[in-house]
């Protein structure tokens, strides 16, 4: 079951004590959505960070902005996965990440091109 967190200014150092992933994207499902779906399906528990962006027509992303270089990403960019020590960004990266993770990437190599083309 997913939990929905507020990190504020000490996110890396909150992130690194917690024993469950952390999803972090915007408020909406957009790229998030398949990651949270293959958690759910695979039955793990995580956290999120949902960033809101302000109303429009400006849609302020500071709520990003002013994290993201705090958070410890090679890459720092939406949506990302904070897994223990692993940090990644990217939702295929996330997504072979989890599958390899759960057992979700096949157990040979035909069954690994078969995944990779879906």
């Amino acid at each position: 079951r997913a939990r929905v967190t507020s990190l504020g200014r000490s996110a890396a150092a909150r992130i690194q004590m917690s024993d469950r992933p952390l999803l972090g994207y915007w408020a909406i499902r957009g790229l998030g959505q398949p990651i949270r779906l293959l958690l759910r399906d695979a039955g793990a528990p995580f956290d999120e960070k949902r960033y809101v962006q302000g109303p429009p027509p400006d849609y302020n992303k500071s709520c990003w902005f002013d994290e993201k270089e705090e958070l410890g990403l090679d890459f720092p960019n939406l949506p990302y996965l904070m897994d223990g020590s692993i940090k990644l960004t990217q939702t295929r990266v996330i997504l072979e990440y989890l599958a390899g993770k759960f057992g979700y990437s096949g157990e040979n190599e035909e069954e690994r091109l078969r995944i990779a083309m879906v």
